[in-house]
């Protein structure tokens, strides 16, 4: 738990000063941002709010194709995303919700960069077991960091990396001492 507190914490410390040392920009040197002279300010604005799909591969080691939905909102600095995922391979599957606040350590109207800290809850189970009492549900703390963005066209979008660690069985009652990983990218609605 630890090293996952400590990597997100260096992570974000790096991401903010990577961008510290930036030129101005257009929108840090003029109050109209440069987004706002082509697009709706709507779309511009550091206050915002959202509701997105996801594609995705995790919870990494295991290979699964991820599909998800949710919903973002944030207030200058900080935010906030709840958003349900099924992870799939198949025979296996996963249904995961989940919560999280965010902070966006770096942002200009086109793009943020942010962490976040928050917890799932969700369950693994088998087509064949499904009906036989193979579900296993979980509860895990979540580990956020991403980039938000507007594509070419003025659409939101972002690449975001997820990671779970400890996970606790409901049914089982242990703990899995290893961390999963998810990767996305969204698209906002």
């Amino acid at each position: 738990m630890k090293k996952i507190a400590t990597l997100t914490t260096l992570i974000a410390l790096s991401l903010s000063q990577a961008y510290s040392n930036e030129k101005q920009t257009f929108e840090e040197k003029t109050s109209t941002p440069s987004c706002a002279i082509t697009l709706p300010e709507d779309v511009c604005d550091l206050d915002s709010s959202f509701s997105y799909w996801t594609v995705g591969i995790g919870p990494l080691p295991i290979p699964a194709f991820n599909l998800g939905v949710g919903a973002r909102a944030k207030k200058d600095r900080f935010g906030a995303d709840v958003s349900l995922n099924l992870a799939t391979v198949g025979i296996v599957n996963a249904l995961r919700a989940s919560a999280n606040g965010l902070c966006y350590v770096h942002q200009t109207p086109s793009a943020h960069t942010y962490v976040g800290l928050g917890a799932s809850v969700g369950g693994i189970w088998g087509f064949s077991s499904l009906f036989t009492g193979g579900f296993e549900g979980y509860f895990a703390p979540n580990f956020i960091c991403g980039r938000e963005f507007l594509n070419h066209e003025g659409k939101r979008r972002f690449f975001q990396v997820e990671a779970l660690y400890p996970v606790k069985g409901f049914s089982s009652g242990g703990w899995v001492n290893f961390a999963f990983f998810t990767l996305k990218y969204g698209f906002a609605f």
